[in-house]
């Protein structure tokens, strides 16, 4: 039986580290660079977690699944290209952070329960999955925000994998 947990399942710290390399003057435009060639932020880009692999599968397994869609946390999610999202969003937003010389930000909202629908067994349509998780970027005057909207991630209960 599935768990909701009530408290962030990755690191702020990550979050941290990943804005901490965009900001810095010495490996941002090396980074985006990395990204405009298609490479993934954070990885192989040249970012902060290239050689880190417990962050590199926690993002492939516990938010995405090989195939860009939800991993282990929205396992519901089968319509939306997650991996698609996230690139196209960093891309933007670290090419606009260097070319206006902004801060980046990358947030991650939780905004409330998986839906209904996941809770019964049955398909959540392509429609509410779009609605349910968000990648956006928005800018203000002096930062470039990346905001990651979501519904609370699923956790597996250990007792009911044994």
């Amino acid at each position: 039986m599935p768990l909701f947990i009530n408290r962030p399942v990755s690191y702020p710290q990550q979050f941290e580290a990943l804005d901490r390399h965009i900001n810095d003057p010495e490996t941002r435009e090396t980074f985006y660079r990395g990204l405009a060639a298609g490479k993934r932020a954070g990885f192989s880009a040249g970012g902060p977690f290239a050689g880190d692999t417990a962050t590199r599968d926690h993002w492939a397994t516990d938010w995405i699944d090989r195939r860009g869609h939800g991993g282990k946390y929205w396992p519901y999610l089968d319509a939306l290209d997650l991996k698609d999202m996230f690139a196209k969003a960093f891309l933007k937003s670290v090419r606009a952070s260097l070319k206006a010389g902004k801060i980046h930000n990358t947030l991650w909202v939780v905004h409330g329960e998986p839906p209904e629908e996941y809770g019964r067994g049955k398909a959540v349509s392509k429609a509410k999955q779009r609605r349910l998780f968000i990648v956006a970027v928005e800018e203000t005057d002096q930062v470039v925000n990346v905001v990651i909207v979501t519904p609370k991630p699923i956790v597996e209960d250990s007792a009911s994998r044994r």
